[in-house]
């Protein structure tokens, strides 16, 4: 059987090109948000280029990354080479142990996927998170929208997201109108801990634990 098609064979070599100046300010944010400590275990679900990596590697921490795409995977292992483990695999299923990694990244990836992967993916953030760690989520946000800067960025991100195909664009929509990462967060366990909007209420970095009063949504 062929394996299926990788939606971003076509762009992972001009990837950070195209959106680097807009995801290298929010990632650096996600690192003041939640500062890690030299030695911690990060691991980023869907690491695609592995540029997010590359920061946290510099910050002292040893760094994993899961990615489905062979495009993305192949850019970032020519970026990080032998300082981090890569994984080409699916995150629904991560190869790792429960209690591996003191904190978790999950970056403009979470928007795109159906409602059913999306709580696999959750899941197995929450089961491979040492106690007390924590899950950084950059990701679009639902709004309101700020005046001029997010009513001017909007219609562009609209655009963008539409061109990924058809199935990523409803997801798209489907994650905006059903309250973004801070609805999705409380509903499969998670807490929102602390976050910033940015780029006129269009992203969020969101520091999410795992919630003690709330149970996963199956």
């Amino acid at each position: 059987m062929d394996s299926p098609a990788d939606a971003y064979s076509f762009i992972a070599h001009q990837y950070d090109r195209l959106l680097g100046p807009v995801l290298d300010g929010l990632r650096r944010e996600g690192l003041e948000l939640c500062p890690p400590a030299p030695g911690w275990r990060v691991l980023d679900v869907g690491c695609g280029t592995g540029a997010q990596l590359e920061i946290y590697l510099r910050a002292g921490c040893t760094v994993a990354g899961i990615e489905s795409s062979p495009a993305m995977a192949q850019v970032a292992r020519r970026r990080l080479g032998a300082h981090a483990a890569l994984d080409l695999a699916d995150a629904s299923r991560m190869p790792y142990a429960p209690a591996s990694f003191d904190l978790v990244l999950a970056s403009m990836m979470l928007h795109e996927l159906d409602a059913g992967t999306q709580a696999a993916i959750l899941a197995e953030a929450r089961r491979v998170l040492r106690p007390g760690g924590r899950l950084v989520v950059i990701d679009y946000h639902p709004g309101p929208l700020r005046f001029p800067a997010g009513h001017l960025a909007r219609p562009f991100i609209l655009a963008a997201e539409r061109l990924a195909g058809r199935d990523h664009y409803r997801n798209h929509l489907r994650f905006l109108a059903a309250g973004g990462i801070p609805a999705l967060a409380p509903a499969h366990g998670f807490a929102v801990d602390r976050a910033r909007v940015r780029n006129g209420g269009t992203f969020g970095i969101y520091v999410l634990a795992r919630s003690a009063t709330s149970t996963p949504a199956s």
